[in-house]
């Protein structure tokens, strides 16, 4: 039984630390403001370790847990924030709460 738990342990420990990198174009970041807000609430989420977005680039490199997270979960956590994730446009509602410069140049009235 000892054994057991022993296994058991060792084994949720190996699960919990398990960490993937993926990333993802976030083609409408606009600056660093962009950069702070996708930056910091994803790594609010449980399971994501680290988040960069690069500017230059385009894109959001996330380093998370894939056992509780998937693609789908963090291109919806960015587009629920108002910015694209790959081909997921971003929500409507959350884009026109963005700051001025972070919508896109066209949208800043």
């Amino acid at each position: 039984m000892k054994n057991l738990l022993i296994i058991l342990f060792i084994l949720s420990c190996a699960a919990s630390t398990a960490s993937d990198t993926m990333a993802i174009k976030t083609p409408t970041i606009q600056c660093s403001m962009c950069k702070q807000t996708i930056e910091s609430n994803l790594s609010s989420l449980n399971g994501v370790k680290s988040a960069t977005v690069d500017l230059i680039n385009y894109q959001t490199v996330i380093q998370y847990n894939p056992n509780r997270l998937n693609l789908t979960d963090l291109e919806t956590a960015i587009s629920q924030i108002g910015y694209q994730a790959n081909g997921v446009k971003a929500d409507s509602i959350a884009y026109e709460k963005l700051h001025l410069c972070c919508r896109l140049p066209k949208d800043r009235k």
